[in-house]
């Protein structure tokens, strides 16, 4: 992938704060770029798993949320892939014994930053996330080599940084509950929005108590 100032990524005019999410940016259709709000889901799910190597051991799990910046303790290591980072000896840094990386299979790479100049790779990455911070600025997300901690600041719009793109949710509606019995009941929906899913799905619901009561087929169909 490339680095690319705030604007870019977002596929926007610099003047530009206001658009509607998900904002897809630069990336693919189906996909957009995400928001802090939607990282922090992320890093709150990585934090509170009940995955063992998810969480460094040895580390005292810590969150801090402000406005300007943030800090997620003890996962960056299972983020980080598992190649391309620089060796640090201190104990749950993402440097320390990469073999031990990337638990989650998130897979983030050194790809370092732009700031008159490429700087930090192999060291750092620094992630553009669509939401603005004040006039002049945006939340990027950070990982280091020789930290243990996922974080987001508040930075400049000028800084080249890199981009990773969430797929967008395909969105069901559905209608009353048909063929109500005593065990059973089908509900059948419509898909509002596919996301970026191209592929067949149900066009419908059944549920039962019993496993005799899901046997029957709901046919699918293209969308």
């Amino acid at each position: 992938g490339l680095l690319y100032n705030y604007s870019a990524a977002m596929a926007i005019n610099r003047q530009d704060t206001i658009f509607d999410y998900p904002h897809r940016g630069i990336c693919p259709e189906g996909w957009h770029v995400p928001t802090k709000e939607e990282w922090q889901t992320m890093a709150t799910f990585v934090l509170e798993s009940n995955n063992p190597d998810y969480k460094c051991s040895g580390c005292d799990y810590s969150v801090e949320e402000g406005d300007d910046e943030g800090y997620y303790d003890c996962i960056a290591k299972a983020l980080a892939d598992s190649t391309d980072w620089h060796g640090n000896s201190s104990t749950c840094t993402v440097g320390n014994d990469l073999f031990a990386n990337n638990a989650t299979g998130f897979s983030v790479l050194p790809t370092g930053y732009y700031d008159s100049g490429y700087n930090g790779l192999g060291l750092y990455t620094y992630l553009w996330c669509a939401t603005p911070n004040k006039e002049d600025g945006a939340y990027q997300w950070y990982i280091g080599y020789d930290e243990n901690y996922l974080a987001y600041y508040y930075y400049n719009r000028s800084e080249g940084d890199a981009v990773r793109c969430l797929r967008n949710s395909m969105v069901v509606t559905t209608d009353s509950a048909d063929n109500v019995a005593a065990n059973t009941s089908i509900l059948y929906g419509a898909v509002a929005d596919m996301g970026s899913i191209t592929t067949s799905v149900a066009a419908g619901f059944k549920y039962g108590t019993s496993r005799e009561a899901l046997t029957s087929t709901i046919t699918s169909a293209e969308i």
